[in-house]
């Protein structure tokens, strides 16, 4: 074999874990993303009036 079998595992292990971490963590958090973007979209962002651009 011409690449080291047991990194290549190790790489393709570490995105699987990192990427289900992800999804967990949107699904644990979809309610309150969510609902922050709902207050945005009423409120604007607490830094509206000081834009300039």
């Amino acid at each position: 074999m011409d690449f080291p079998l047991l990194r290549e595992f190790e790489l393709h292990l570490s995105d699987v874990v990192r990427r289900r971490m992800a999804e967990r963590w949107l699904a644990e958090n979809k309610d309150a993303l969510a609902a922050y973007n709902e207050f945005i979209e009423q409120n604007g962002v607490f830094s509206e009036g000081a834009r300039e651009f």
